[in-house]
């Protein structure tokens, strides 16, 4: 059956100023909505010294105090459950979700019924980039819980018009056993589950992954998707079209930037719920959006009634690709995430994203399996690199030291760190049922 091109397409191939247009309307009714409904914000902007006629437009945003998570987190432990943040009465709330906080205590996220339609709206939109349609089955592997992802994905999914098969995670038999009876076109998990389950299917069932036959993976949750030789690797063992597909926050939106077939970095799809900033980590000097800009993503929600987030650090670093319209016809501005800073490792002055080690590794494939782990033995700053990467089965035992010289040189040249390279036999490291765990903290007893 012949698809529309775009989910949206008007939104998806307008014009930056006509978009910009519609944006600060939006701008200017989410701020005095939050002025008007919670506390939390009113007093942000008592404190700052802001009045509602001082933003006008994106570039007043600026003049806006930046809003975190510890800030949300201690104002609903003061004012519990739900805190000034709160900007609509509880009884229009639909659903409550929480993300996890540095004290143990859920930071909770709100959802009235209008939240959820524009949460699986952009979702949706999100997904169709990716080329999910409305004729495919999706055998949805992300986690249903008290976390937004799962449930919200699954929804986005289903708005969309697919069929949604909510397998979860943990339940990889079920995926085999239902996988040979429903046939799926489509697999939603991390990046690292599909190796995981190849192996699974090779090991217990004499089954190759082609012999299930899906034909789109669509990836989100961690690194992988996104980089070209992890791509091909998941391609080359199931046969399917790979898609970095599932960016977003849980506590801002779940889905709101995929890959399209151009395969050229994550559209923004979350045009008219969204305005996104980029500021220096450091500074937090607002830094224009254009092609090769980096820095941290700040993020203000246009449409949010429970919840709202207004200049939201999201400590997620990324790297606008280009902002030039793409081959598929969408306008939005592309971009690649480099990692989070909660992720990020200092190497004698050299910060390294676990996204970055994944590439160099993934490049030295077939000499390795692209399998690999990060050894950490204190907390804090080090001063070399230590990794165990399995080498490929094809690799002799007297060839081991001249390839561990090889990677230790590789990593020094691309990444400028020095590494401690222990290579071990294929099938010594774990994969992943659940969300992939590529650093291990000795000094914590893992």
């Amino acid at each position: 059956m012949s698809w529309k091109k775009y989910w949206d397409e008007e939104l998806e191939t307008m014009s930056p100023s006509k978009l910009e247009v519609l944006e600060e309307k939006k701008l200017r009714q989410q701020i005095e909505y939050c002025f008007a409904t919670s506390s939390f914000y009113r007093d942000k902007m008592q404190l700052a010294g802001i009045k509602l006629e001082d933003i006008q437009c994106k570039q007043d945003l600026s003049k806006f105090p930046f809003t975190t998570k510890d800030e949300i987190r201690e104002n609903q432990e003061t004012e519990s459950p739900y805190g000034g943040y709160l900007s609509s009465s509880p009884e229009k709330l639909k659903r409550v979700h929480g993300t996890s906080g540095t004290t143990g205590r859920f930071i909770l996220t709100c959802f009235t019924q209008n939240d959820v339609r524009v949460a699986a709206e952009c979702g949706a939109r999100s997904l169709w980039t990716a080329g999910m349609r409305p004729d495919d089955t999706v055998f949805h592997v992300f986690n249903y819980s008290i976390y937004v992802g799962g449930l919200t994905d699954h929804l986005s999914a289903e708005y969309l018009g697919a069929t949604v098969v909510p397998i979860g995670v943990g339940q990889s038999q079920a995926f085999i056993s239902l996988a040979k009876d429903i046939q799926p076109t489509v697999i939603t998990s991390t990046p690292s589950y599909p190796v995981y389950l190849a192996k699974k299917l090779r090991d217990e069932y004499g089954m190759e992954p082609k012999e299930l036959g899906l034909k789109k993976g669509l990836f989100g949750g961690e690194p992988g998707a996104g980089i070209p030789a992890t791509r091909k690797r998941l391609e080359e063992m199931w046969g399917f079209e790979a898609r970095d597909a599932n960016y977003g926050l849980g506590e801002v939106l779940a889905i709101f930037a995929s890959e399209c077939e151009a395969e050229d970095g994550l559209h923004f799809c979350g045009q008219g719920a969204l305005i996104v900033e980029l500021i220096d980590p450091d500074t937090a000097d607002v830094k224009k959006i254009e092609a090769g800009a980096e820095g941290e993503l700040v993020l203000t929600t246009l449409e949010r009634e429970a919840t709202p987030l207004i200049r939201y650090r999201t400590r997620d670093f990324v790297r606008v690709v280009t902002t030039e319209p793409c081959s598929c016809g969408r306008t939005s501005f592309r971009f690649k995430v480099i990692g989070r800073s909660d992720d990020m490792l200092w190497v004698r002055g050299v910060n390294v994203f676990p996204k970055a080690i994944e590439e160099t590794v993934m490049k030295l494939r077939p000499q390795v399996t692209g399998e690999h782990q990060i050894i950490l033995d204190r907390e804090g700053a080090i001063d070399i690199l230590p990794l165990k990467i399995e080498y490929a089965e094809h690799i002799e035992l007297n060839h081991l030291d001249k390839l561990r010289k090889f990677i230790e040189d590789r990593f020094s040249d691309e990444l400028r760190v020095t590494t401690k390279v222990e290579l071990v036999p294929s099938g010594s490291l774990p994969t992943f049922e659940k969300k992939a765990k590529r650093i291990k903290k000795v000094f914590k007893g893992e």
